[in-house]
């Protein structure tokens, strides 16, 4: 799958882009670009068993340095003790919001691109580590509830990050054409200043986040919200 978006500009003293970290847009770069929204991906899906499966997705979009060099965004082994349950090993996507899971496959959400200011909120999108998943009933609603617990690196041309002890739970319940979506997660993060060389101490950081969607069929109306903290840790002599 993939997209190409074309982004055109007539400000002359700043550039228009996706998110905060990428190098150029539209404006006083260039008056157009196409590469902003642009990005192309593979997803592959392995069934060894009825419980074992597996998944792999790459994908080339524009990043920090200014190539679309290939990130591998999942690779996981999957296994299913039924329908409701599963634990999952390798690098999985972090459920954070709604349009989590899918926010790089653009045909699949109603708008250009899920909004910015949100869902690039958190330079962290996937976790190498485990989960686990299971879902219940709760009366007439539907209820499904993850754990997981791994680490990340994040790298700019800027900054390198390196999150540790990630762990998060989030629940999502359905009930009609409502569903609600709400998590919680924490990681300890040390930055390392790629031109300084200097380490920064490390932070705790934990992220709170509620969505709520209504979709009878003709229309939606969708809302989320996350609350950010990040505070230093003293390191221990």
């Amino acid at each position: 799958f993939g997209s190409l978006g074309v982004l055109h500009s007539s400000q002359s003293v700043s550039d228009y882009v996706l998110e905060s970290s990428l190098p150029s847009g539209a404006g006083r770069s260039n008056n157009w670009d196409t590469s902003n929204f642009s990005k192309l991906a593979v997803q592959l899906n392995g069934y060894f068993t009825p419980k074992i499966t597996a998944q792999f997705q790459v994908i080339s979009a524009y990043d920090t340095d200014g190539s679309f060099q290939p990130d591998i965004e999942w690779l996981n082994l999957k296994y299913a003790f039924n329908q409701n349950a599963y634990i999952r090993v390798g690098r999985i996507g972090l459920p954070t919001f709604f349009d989590s899971g899918n926010h790089d496959v653009g045909y699949s959400y109603p708008w250009t691109h899920p909004p910015s200011e949100l869902y690039y909120l958190l330079p962290i999108q996937s976790s190498d580590g485990i989960d686990a998943m299971y879902r219940f009933r709760l009366g007439e609603a539907r209820n499904s509830v993850k754990a997981i617990y791994g680490e990340n690196k994040f790298d700019t041309p800027i900054v390198s990050a390196t999150a540790k002890d990630l762990w998060g739970i989030f629940d999502t319940l359905e009930y009609g054409e409502t569903t609600i979506h709400a998590s919680y997660q924490q990681r300890n993060t040390s930055l390392h200043n790629n031109f300084t060389g200097s380490i920064e101490p490390n932070m705790k950081s934990s992220d709170i986040s509620v969505g709520i969607n209504y979709d009878p069929g003709a229309w939606f109306v969708t809302s989320e919200w996350i609350q950010s903290r990040t505070s230093y840790m003293a390191n221990a002599i």
